[in-house]
């Protein structure tokens, strides 16, 4: 105020979108904020703290749940100790078909499909897997099984034009693969990949898509696209499917952002993340 050394705030809230205390709030932030500058005007701003100790206790105290342990502290983990409780109760609905798969059964599948996945590429483990397959059953089986097998899933997305979906794999590790359903076993993403088609019938099987190999726009002699591997989810888990430790900050899937900037860009997110929001 003039002649009292002093400042007055005012705020003009919309009282439709805040209530009083809300605004209030507002208000005793910004005068901690600058009583605090005012006092020791070379003090780095991180270091004014505009909560209330009430306040922060609050946060605290809210942003404390429940420790998750050691075995449910990875997605994967997680998983495996749901299944290893509730067996028989239904894990997975298909909404189109009516499908459905108990935690028991979707651990067995998965399982094998991380099996075989392993045996057609190779190790995974923190790898992000292409996967290009509509919502199902399927599809679940296969993000669930990349996870044991320690990889992490990486969407694409269906409903975006081709260039969006080759764009999205761009950013990415340069992964030679590409998981997909049978419907899309002849997508042009496909060229050039080792592709591991999820069949409907618990079958998986890998080929060679044409294209291998082609530079500077040359095609390159066709490759064999007969199934290198192929074998039933009963037969994949008569045999000892031994899965990786998986840990918590290794990768869980890769999201892209839509690409507003000209190109789309991974989010990587971590099994820990995953489970510290969900827990």
């Amino acid at each position: 105020l003039p002649g009292q050394g002093g400042v007055r705030i005012s705020l003009v809230y919309a009282a439709d979108l805040f209530d009083e205390a809300t605004a209030q709030g507002l208000v005793d932030r910004m005068s901690r904020v600058l009583e605090a500058a005012a006092l020791d005007p070379g003090a780095p701003i991180s270091t004014i703290d505009v909560l209330t100790p009430g306040e922060r206790a609050d946060l605290e105290r809210w942003g404390t749940g429940p420790r998750s342990t050691p075995e449910e502290s990875t997605v994967a983990g997680a998983f495996l100790a749901r299944a290893g409780r509730c067996p028989e109760a239904v894990a997975v609905v298909d909404a189109a078909s009516g499908a459905e798969l108990t935690y028991r059964e979707l651990e067995h599948r998965a399982r094998a499909f991380a099996g075989t996945l392993r045996d057609a590429f190779g190790e995974v483990t923190d790898v992000a897997v292409p996967v290009l397959a509509e919502r199902s059953v399927d599809l679940v089986v296969a993000f669930t099984g990349i996870l044991l097998a320690g990889g992490a899933y990486r969407p694409v997305h269906l409903g975006h034009p081709l260039n969006r979906q080759r764009d999205s794999l761009v950013d990415g590790d340069g992964t030679p693969f590409l998981v997909v359903d049978a419907a899309h076993s002849d997508h042009p993403l496909t060229e050039g990949r080792r592709v591991l088609t999820i069949a409907g019938d618990d079958t998986v099987t890998t080929g060679t898509s044409p294209l291998v190999g082609a530079t500077n726009g040359e095609e390159a002699a066709s490759a064999d696209a007969g199934p290198v591997v192929s074998r039933t989810d009963e037969e994949a888990a008569s045999t000892d499917v031994v899965l990786p430790c998986v840990l918590p900050d290794q990768l869980a899937y890769v999201m892209s952002t839509s690409g507003s900037t000209g190109r789309p860009k991974a989010i990587a997110i971590t099994h820990r993340s995953v489970v510290d929001l969900a827990v």
